[in-house]
């Protein structure tokens, strides 16, 4: 009995030190609205050597607004990936080449908010609005996306 216990205790300290170092392991901070249009991560690679500060990125699947025109020089997808870093005065449009779409993020639900690194994200049924903490950012919606 003491032997199944001591193995128990072991298996919950495992357990629990595990967690802790996923939790800060860059990359892993995520969310995704219910209906799983629009998916979120926070960029945090630069913080282990200082060489950027943390951004968040959006990524929305569908809209059905017209896109603004592809700006000079970006070659790849555009116009359905938005970012905010924790110093900028609004959100801003990506030209990007990946997706921060991913089965691992927690679903963030209508009413709730997440609040990670400086950034918070509100999800509604009209859409999601994430902001840093001068309140600059964007609301994203298949409708509208709006940077502020």
């Amino acid at each position: 009995m003491k032997h199944i216990s001591a193995m128990l205790l072991l298996m919950i300290a495992s357990l629990i030190v595990g967690g802790s170092a996923i939790a800060g392991t860059p990359g892993l901070l995520g969310l995704k609205t219910p209906t799983g249009n629009i998916q979120c991560m926070i960029d945090d690679y630069g913080l282990a050597d200082g060489s950027y500060p943390p951004i968040l990125r959006c990524d929305i699947r569908e809209m059905t607004t017209p896109l603004p025109p592809r700006p000079d020089g970006c070659e790849f997808d555009w116009g359905s990936a938005f970012s905010i870093t924790q110093e900028d005065q609004t959100g801003h449009r990506m030209c990007v080449s990946d997706s921060v779409a991913s089965d691992r993020w927690e679903v963030l639900g209508y009413g709730a908010v997440w609040q990670q690194l400086g950034f918070t994200c509100r999800s509604e049924q009209t859409g999601l609005t994430c902001f840093n903490a001068k309140h600059h950012g964007f609301t994203l919606s298949r409708s509208s996306q709006k940077l502020f």
